[in-house]
């Protein structure tokens, strides 16, 4: 059971992010990679869930544009990671860009 709500620990991260330097996040994203493999393995799946949440967000300003734009990026970059595991198996170009397609709609990570 976790110690803290979803809405607890998001309020929390914020405030942590809010009031802390590029070094302290640097800092905590390389103790969170660290951490046992299995919780690296969920971490990440917390993380691309956040991306797609900033990259379908319907409006974005200044203060997140940017966001929004690398979010989009990096999951455009993962389709393409899917097409090219598709095609290197046998998968014709085509197929694999449907595949990838219907990949993207959960992106979620295999557990162990």
């Amino acid at each position: 059971m976790a110690r803290l709500s979803p809405t607890e620990l998001a309020e929390e991260i914020s405030r942590f992010v809010n009031g802390a330097g590029d070094d302290n996040i640097k800092e905590l994203a390389e103790l969170m990679a660290k951490d046992h493999p299995t919780l690296q393995q969920l971490k990440t799946g917390l993380v691309f869930q956040f991306i797609k949440h900033m990259a379908n967000k319907p409006y974005t300003d200044a203060r997140n544009q940017a966001a929004s734009e690398m979010s989009k990026a990096a999951l455009e970059g993962i389709r393409q990671m899917w097409v090219k595991k598709f095609v290197d198996s046998g998968m014709t170009q085509e197929k694999a860009e449907l595949q990838s397609h219907a990949c993207m709609k959960e992106i979620t990570l295999p557990f162990i």
